[in-house]
C-alpha cells in the first residue's frame, strides 16, 4: 500500500500563494483585522505576532501561545472568549476564501487554475496515469479539481484532514488547552472535525508499505497524527519519502521528528528513509530516488 500525504508545501510547489504570511497580508485578513482593536483578544495577540515576523508566522502555534499568555496574565472573561470564538470562525472562513482565490496566472479563457511545471505536478500526473497511490490525504483545503492540466480531473480520492473542500479547521491540541474555557480552540472539538478521515489516516500510516510526505513540516501541532507511526516504524520494513523544498526545510523536519516523536536516527535505522528536495528538481539535479518515484 502506498500513501501520499500532502501539506502546504505541496500547494506552494504547484505555484499557489498559500503561505500564512501571504494570507495575513491579504485583503481577506484585513476584513477581520478590526478584531485586533479589542485588548487582550486572540486577534490582537495574532496581529502583534504578525508585526514581529509575518514570513515565519504560524496560525496554530500562535493560538497555542495565546492560551499560555491568557492564563499567565489572568485576563480571561466570558465576553473575551465570545470575541475569540467569533474571530476564529471568521479566520477559518477568510482563509478558505483566500486559498480558493489564490492562483498563479489567471487564464481568462478558463475557469481552471493553470499551474507551473513542478515536481508536485509530476506526482499528480504520475498518479492519474497509473493510480500510483492507494490513498491521498491532504492537510490543505484547496480543491484540486480546479487545477487545470491533462487528466487532473481524475484525482477525486483526496481525503481532507483539516476539513472538506468548503471549510478549513484551525485549532490546538488537547495538550495545549491548559484551561477548559479554551476548549473551543481545540481542533478535535470542532463540529466539522473529520473523525473518520483521521481514523483512516492513522490506520493507513500503520499498514502502508510506502508513505510519501510532500510539503508537510511535521510541526508540533500536527505531530499527533504521525507520532504513533514514527514510534512503530521499526516493527515493519517501510519506506518513507519526505519531499521538501531545500536543505533548511529538511533539517527542520528532522528536528521536529526528533523533538516531538522519536530520535531521527532511530527512524533511519528502522527502515528506508529518503529526502527529495524540490529545489534539486527545479535545478535539474534529479537523483535516482526522484526517478524511482516518478517511474523514470
Amino acid at each position: 500500500m502506498r500513501l501520499l500525504v500532502i501539506g502546504n508545501g505541496f500547494d506552494i510547489d504547484l505555484g499557489l500563494h498559500t503561505k500564512y504570511g501571504d494570507f495575513v497580508q491579504s485583503t481577506h485578513f484585513e476584513k477581520i483585522r478590526e478584531f485586533s482593536q479589542i485588548p487582550y483578544s486572540l486577534a490582537s495577540f495574532m496581529v502583534d505576532k504578525i508585526r514581529e515576523d509575518a514570513n515565519w508566522f504560524d496560525i496554530e502555534e500562535t493560538i497555542a501561545e495565546y492560551v499560555k499568555y491568557k492564563i499567565k496574565s489572568d485576563k480571561i472573561c466570558n465576553n473575551g472568549l465570545d470575541v475569540d470564538r467569533r474571530f476564529l470562525e471568521l479566520l477559518e472562513q477568510k482563509f478558505y476564501e483566500y486559498v480558493c482565490e489564490k492562483v498563479v496566472d489567471v487564464d481568462i479563457q478558463s475557469w481552471h487554475t493553470p499551474i507551473k511545471d513542478s515536481f508536485a505536478k509530476k506526482i499528480i500526473e504520475k498518479h492519474n496515469k497509473s493510480k500510483f497511490f492507494d490513498r491521498i490525504y491532504s492537510f490543505n483545503c484547496f480543491d484540486y479539481q480546479y487545477l487545470f492540466f491533462g487528466g487532473f480531473e481524475n484525482l477525486f480520492n483526496v481525503n481532507y484532514v483539516h476539513g472538506s473542500t468548503d471549510s478549513f479547521l484551525f485549532g490546538i491540541s488537547r495538550k495545549d488547552c491548559l484551561d477548559e474555557r479554551f476548549s473551543f480552540l481545540v481542533k478535535a472539538n470542532h463540529p466539522q472535525y473529520p473523525i473518520e478521515v483521521i481514523a483512516n489516516l492513522l490506520h493507513d500510516l500503520e499498514v502502508a508499505d510506502e508513505i510519501v510526505i510532500f510539503g508537510h513540516s511535521l510541526n508540533r501541532i500536527d505531530m499527533c497524527y504521525f507520532k504513533s507511526f514514527f514510534e512503530h516504524f521499526s516493527h515493519a520494513k517501510k519506506t518513507v519519502v519526505f519531499v521538501t523544498k531545500d536543505q533548511q526545510s529538511k533539517i527542520s523536519i528532522i528536528n521536529n521528528i526528533s523533538k516531538y516523536a522519536i530520535p531521527f536516527e532511530m527512524l533511519v535505522e528502522s527502515g528506508r528513509v529518503v529526502f527529495l528536495l524540490t529545489d534539486d528538481f527545479n535545478n535539474h539535479r534529479m537523483s535516482k530516488d526522484f526517478k524511482l518515484l516518478l517511474g523514470n
